[in-house]
Parts: structure tokens; sequence; C-alpha cells
């Protein structure tokens, strides 16, 4: 954001403050792979106590 914060940025251009910085489509992707790798990760540690 050019050295800005969410916040000056936002103030600058005048947006509204709950502008989203991401596209819902980005965020539910990024969710989900989020979730994928967490589920991995449980299911490794899971193994390695047996």
């Amino acid at each position: 954001m050019r050295g800005l914060s969410p916040e000056a940025y936002r103030a600058k251009w005048g947006l509204p403050v709950d502008y989203p910085f991401v596209s819902p489509s980005y965020s539910a992707r990024r969710s989900m792979i989020s979730r994928t790798i967490g589920q991995n990760q449980r299911l490794r540690f899971q193994q390695a106590a047996e």
C-alpha cells in the first residue's frame, strides 16, 4: 500500500472503515488452504503420537 498503514490508506482514499483489502474469492481460497494445512498437521501429530 505504498508505505501506508491500512487505516491511512483508507483515510487517504476516503474508503469505509470495513473496506476489504483482498477480494472475497481470494480470501475464501486462502481460508480453504489454511484449513487443509491445519488438518494435515493434526493428522501428522496424531500419527506421530501413535
